[in-house]
């Protein structure tokens, strides 16, 4: 068993660490980038990349928060009662420390495609926060929403 486990982790290694690339325009080539990543286009590449970024969600979670995770996208969601304030502040806080995390571990948060969303019903609109979010340095402007709400009866 142990040399089996051995002989996965010496491809594993091998198959991250021993790669070549290099960029090809027409007759010209570049010299070989780094030896380390994963092929672009691989199919490993994904599934690294979630085990890489699976911590992430345990960060929203330490602030009551939900988080799901496509790709290289990352989104933060969660509901409150109309004492928006303290939830306000509870996202901007998580956001800084998702950032931060993000950070550590080498990854870009990218402002300029982060969309803040707050969603009320329409007699709870003028409630919701008017400021923007701080991302990063950057002022996101969030979008609002109005849910209906329905009730059902039964005959």
């Amino acid at each position: 068993m142990a040399s089996a486990v051995l002989a996965v982790h010496q491809w594993f290694v091998s198959y991250v660490f021993s790669q070549k690339q290099y960029v090809r325009r027409g007759l010209t080539q570049s010299s070989h980038l780094p030896g380390w990543g994963v092929l672009h286009g691989s199919v490993l590449g994904p599934i690294l990349f979630v085990l890489y970024t699976a911590d992430l969600i345990s960060v929203t979670a330490r602030y009551g928060l939900s988080s799901r995770m496509y790709a290289d996208d990352t989104q933060i969601h969660a509901s409150c009662r109309p004492t928006v304030n303290i939830f306000t502040s509870k996202v901007s806080e998580c956001i800084k420390a998702a950032t931060s995390w993000m950070r550590s571990n080498r990854l870009q948060p990218n402002p300029d495609k982060t969309e803040a969303l707050w969603c009320a019903t329409g007699r709870r609109q003028h409630q919701l926060p008017t400021s923007s979010l701080l991302i990063d340095g950057c002022s996101v402007s969030p979008a609002y929403a109005s849910i209906m709400t329905c009730r059902c009866e039964r005959t």
